[in-house]
C-alpha cells in the first residue's frame, strides 16, 4: 500500500518547482474513509512529464506514458502506482468540475494531511450521505467507462445513486461498445 504522506514528501522538490500540484480522486476519498490504497492520482499546473519523472526517482520506482489523451504518467513503484496528469482547466475547481463523481472530485494539495480540502462539487456530504452523485449532468456521456466505475463505487462502498443516475447510466451504456 501506498503512504500518501511519504509520497507528498518525496514530491515536494518536483511540487516546488511547479505552479501547484494536488492529490485528487480516489486517494483522497480513501484517506477520508481511514482506507489504505494502492492507487494514488496527483494533478500537476505546469510540465506532467516533468514531475512524474522527478517523484518516480524519489520513490524509487518508474514513470511511463500511461494515457496520451490526458497527458497522464503513472510510476510503478512499490506498493503500487501514482498516476500523474496535468490540469485540466484553469484551475484545479475546474479540473475537479470535470472528473465523474463528486466523491472523487476532492482535492487536498500536497502540503499535507492540513492542507484544506478542495471539493467545488460537495463531494465530502455525498461521502456522508452515502451517496453516488454525477460531477455534472454529461458526467457519464465525456466517458461511458465511468458507467462501469459507477457499479463498482455503489457497490464497494455501499452508496446510493443520486436520482436520476441509474437512467442516465442506461443511456450512456451504448457508448461503451
Amino acid at each position: 500500500m501506498l503512504d500518501p504522506y511519504a509520497i507528498a514528501a518525496a514530491a515536494a522538490p518536483a511540487a516546488a518547482a511547479s505552479d501547484g500540484a494536488w492529490f485528487v480522486g480516489g486517494a483522497v476519498r480513501d484517506t477520508l474513509l481511514h482506507r489504505l490504497c494502492d492507487d494514488v492520482d496527483l494533478v500537476v499546473a505546469g510540465d506532467a512529464e516533468a514531475f512524474a519523472h522527478a517523484l518516480a526517482d524519489a520513490l524509487g520506482g518508474a514513470a511511463f506514458s500511461f494515457s496520451e489523451r490526458f497527458s497522464a504518467w503513472r510510476i510503478a513503484c512499490p506498493g503500487g502506482h501514482v498516476d500523474v496528469a496535468p490540469l485540466r482547466g484553469a484551475s484545479i475547481d475546474d479540473d475537479l468540475r470535470g472528473r465523474d463523481f463528486t466523491i472523487n472530485a476532492i482535492a487536498r494539495p500536497l502540503g499535507g494531511p492540513s492542507a484544506a480540502l478542495i471539493d467545488p462539487c460537495g463531494g465530502l456530504a455525498d461521502l456522508r450521505a452515502r451517496r453516488l452523485t454525477p460531477c455534472g449532468p454529461g458526467s457519464l456521456e465525456d466517458d461511458p467507462v465511468r458507467v462501469v466505475r459507477l457499479a463498482r463505487l455503489r457497490y464497494e462502498f455501499d452508496l446510493a445513486p443520486a436520482a436520476g443516475l441509474e437512467e442516465a447510466a442506461r443511456g450512456a451504456a451504448g457508448g461503451l461498445a
